[in-house]
């Protein structure tokens, strides 16, 4: 089996965070949303890695941060799949104007938005993503940022709320604790 790793971009501005869409076209996760990033190529230093997958997929330059949280998937069905090791990793813009125009046509993205933090698990999120980007955006909020603050209750609709640190599909604190001292 092969294994890749792939680093996603936390990008908060105006208390929203930057989410893209795959396209209809994505094998995997048609019209899913996810943090922007991707995998890193080989003896690529990190840092220098995901602000490439950031610029290529939005067209914005980054500061590659903290890591916040860490999953894996497989890309692909059966026993000749690859595993993916990912990390979310908060992220300073430098530039906030988000354009399209350097994306890969293999990268299957047809849209961003810029995300309320407390709609984002009102999202269609990729299935396989969802806990690490609930987790990602709870780590930053138990942390206490100077340029945004927001409640751990996130609208889901009909008047109902979610708390992020009680979603069962959340990633669980051994997997943070991971990160705590970083």
């Amino acid at each position: 089996m092969a294994l890749g790793f792939a680093q996603k971009a936390v990008v908060v501005a105006n208390e929203r965070v930057l989410l893209i869409r795959k396209s209809i076209e994505d094998h995997h996760n048609p019209l899913k949303w996810e943090f922007p990033g991707g995998k890193i190529e080989d003896h690529e230093p990190l840092d220098d890695g995901l602000r490439r997958e950031v610029h290529e997929e939005v067209g914005i330059e980054v500061v590659p941060g903290r890591p916040l949280a860490l999953w894996s998937w497989n890309l692909g069905f059966g026993q000749g799949a690859a595993r993916v090791i990912a990390v979310s990793r908060q992220c300073e813009a430098l530039t906030t104007e988000v354009s399209l125009s350097h994306n890969l046509r293999t990268d299957h993205i047809d849209s961003f938005a810029w995300i309320p933090l407390d709609q984002v698990c009102t999202i269609d999120l990729m299935p396989t993503a969802r806990a690490a980007i609930l987790a990602s955006i709870r780590r930053l909020a138990e942390a206490g940022s100077d340029h945004w603050q927001w409640s751990l209750l996130c609208s889901v609709g009909a008047g109902r709320t979610e708390k992020l640190d009680l979603c069962p599909n959340l990633v669980g604190s051994r997997v943070l604790d991971l990160f705590k001292d970083l």
